[in-house]
């Protein structure tokens, strides 16, 4: 009735026994259906924004397969289990990247130099999955930070000299840290106009102060590595914002995005030791 009384039509509305009914003049019939029809077709296109999103239980189990996986392979190349070179086989060499050795990228997420390494992407990497983990789930938050991290290798090899050796799981970590910038911004972004300015960069500042306190520390820091862990994190995190989705909710995606997580490790690993065992 309002669509119709802000195009001028006159109209009024009355029950009868099948609830209500709006009435206008014979004449004016088609005009008003017409006018009606318009912005029925208009709103149902229109994006509904959704509601404040509620912050998931991250998994604790999805946390200690972290740690298994890292220790186990800190072991396995400390110890050359299985008669393997572990470091040899997995580690992110720029000429055997570009030469089609791709897997590296995956593998060598999983490598570490010391146990100082290991234990510092130990902590800041499970700090930094579960605050992604609440946004978007366990399996979407490793999932997203092996991908980004991955692609973080590969950009690095491409711009590193062929001699160029790097491991670690920092660059998943700081892929983890720009994937969390880009989403939170995102949301801050949607939020009330009082100081919404400084508030939606607040994000994005915080992010680069980590990657600027924790990423340029160390003698043997693969710096550029990291910058480019977090920037492609960043895409990631605008990529996943762009959906708008409740990530966490969705169960069948979660369980899809662990498969998807074990299935790249497993088969980068085994392709990496059948290749160079």
């Amino acid at each position: 009735m309002l669509v119709l009384v802000a195009m001028g039509i006159e109209s009024f509305v009355r029950r009868d026994e099948e609830g209500f009914a709006l009435f206008v003049e014979a004449s004016r019939h088609d005009r008003a259906a017409s006018e009606l029809l318009a912005y029925d077709v208009e709103n149902r296109n229109v994006k509904q924004k959704l509601g404040p999103r509620q912050l998931a239980v991250p998994r604790t189990e999805a946390a200690m397969i972290y740690w298994a996986v890292l220790l186990f392979f800190f072991a396995a190349e400390r110890n050359h289990a299985f008669s393997i070179d572990w470091l040899n086989s997995g580690a992110a060499q720029a000429g055997l990247i570009m030469d089609g050795e791709w897997w590296r990228a995956v593998t060598a997420l999983t490598l570490h130099a010391s146990s100082a390494h290991l234990l510092g992407n130990l902590v800041f990497g499970t700090v930094f999955f579960f605050l992604l983990a609440q946004m978007v789930g366990s399996g979407v938050a490793w999932a997203a930070m092996i991908a980004a991290g991955t692609l973080g290798n590969l950009i690095n090899a491409l711009l590193h000299a062929d001699t160029h050796t790097s491991i670690g799981a920092s660059t998943a970590l700081f892929a983890g840290i720009g994937l969390l910038a880009a989403l939170r911004q995102s949301e801050v972004g949607e939020g009330r106009r009082t100081f919404k300015s400084l508030r939606r960069w607040a994000p994005l500042a915080g992010g680069f102060m980590l990657l600027a306190f924790l990423g340029f520390s160390g003698e043997r820091t693969d710096v550029m590595a990291h910058v480019l862990g977090f920037f492609v994190g960043l895409g990631g995190g605008w990529l996943l914002a762009r959906f708008d989705r409740n990530w966490a909710g969705d169960v069948m995606l979660q369980l899809k995005c662990i498969g998807f997580s074990a299935g790249l490790l497993m088969v980068s690993w085994f392709i990496a030791i059948w290749t160079h065992p």
